[in-house]
């Protein structure tokens, strides 16, 4: 209790500024989340025209940074699109992008999603 001496246990550092996150409801206090990048992007978010836009754009990434294999297909590693500067400027969310290639069978890779560093040595490959 507050009765005993402090035994050199430091004060808490305060909590960062907090906001009712619905301020019509009694106030409660909430820990801010920090921001997050997108994580792919829903069907909702963005029209077919755009998706297919982003596939185009992949697969012409893909092209710039992959080899054709002896099939005589192209594959691009995983950690080489992640770690490209222009393809980090160009896809919001290439996770995502990636999914709706594979869904579209543009490409295929091993696996459900892609995580970085992870999957880096993971091969997609142009179907």
């Amino acid at each position: 209790g507050s009765d005993r001496p402090d035994r050199g246990r430091r004060a808490r550092a305060p909590l960062p500024d907090t906001t009712p996150l619905e301020p019509h409801l009694p106030h409660t206090t909430y820990r801010i989340q920090p921001h997050l990048p997108p994580f792919g992007f829903s069907p909702s978010a963005m029209n077919q025209e755009d998706v297919d836009k982003e596939v185009g754009m992949l697969l012409e990434e893909m092209a710039r940074l992959g080899t054709k294999g002896e099939d005589g297909k192209l594959r691009c590693k995983f950690g080489a699109l992640i770690k490209d500067d222009k393809c980090s400027n160009i896809f919001e969310a290439i996770v995502g992008t990636l999914r709706a290639a594979k869904k579209q069978k543009k490409i295929t890779f091993e696996g459900q999603m892609l995580l970085s560093p992870t999957h880096d040595d993971v091969d997609i490959i142009e179907l």
